[in-house]
């Protein structure tokens, strides 16, 4: 699938794409935790980058890159991202994003975190054109 880029207006955006923006945001959690790799094309765009170095993981260029990354990890248990914080619309069609994050590892403590992202209106709707992975704090039990 390819998804040409179409830039949203520069500027604060419509109500209606922050709502689509929150909703890709939301859709990456449950995709993680269903394993649905070949999904992933619904959350980023075919040129994607993602940027996990903070947690020791690597960088990885491109949708299929990135979907070999997460199909080989062995992910915790749940993810959930929250708090949502969307900006306004670059004259490049991008869209800074800074969200929290928290996912329940295996051994039943917490770990959070901010997601940095740039998302992109393409044919196909809002994708996340970069995201970078920043921590925030340490793990703490349930």
């Amino acid at each position: 699938m390819t998804n040409t880029h179409t830039p949203a207006p520069a500027g604060t955006l419509a109500l209606e794409h922050r709502f689509d923006i929150q909703q890709v945001l939301h859709l990456y959690a449950h995709l993680i935790d269903a394993k649905s790799w070949n999904e992933l094309d619904r959350v980023f765009s075919d040129d994607a980058t993602y940027d996990m170095s903070t947690v020791k993981l690597g960088v990885y260029e491109g949708l299929s890159a990135i979907r070999g990354q997460l199909a080989s990890m062995d992910h915790p248990d749940a993810h959930f991202s929250l708090d949502h914080v969307i900006g306004e619309a670059r004259r490049n069609g991008l869209v800074p994003v800074r969200s929290k994050y928290f996912v329940r590892l295996k051994d039943r403590t917490i770990m959070d975190g901010l997601y940095d992202d740039r998302c992109i209106l393409t044919s196909t709707g809002w994708r996340i054109r970069s995201r970078q992975i920043l921590r925030t704090g340490s793990s703490c039990p349930l």
